[in-house]
């Protein structure tokens, strides 16, 4: 499993936990939904710290959390 993998697979549980939709998602944090997607289908090249961040303080887990290999 890759990083990015990893990412898109703990990023989909964390939104199913906290029942939040991708456009919600968006427009709570001021992150595109395109964003959030690429994210969620491991389609992404890059993203920064602090789009990590956002995500993670608005989902309650930390930015490692998102990183877990499970």
């Amino acid at each position: 499993m890759t990083i990015k993998d990893s990412l898109a697979r703990n990023l989909r549980i964390a939104m199913a936990d906290k029942n939040i939709k991708a456009n919600k998602l968006s427009k709570e944090t001021g992150i595109s939904e395109t964003t959030i997607s690429n994210l969620r289908n491991g389609k992404t090249n890059g993203i920064t710290f602090e789009t990590l961040e956002k995500l993670a303080e608005h989902l309650g887990v930390s930015v490692s959390d998102l990183f877990e290999r499970r």
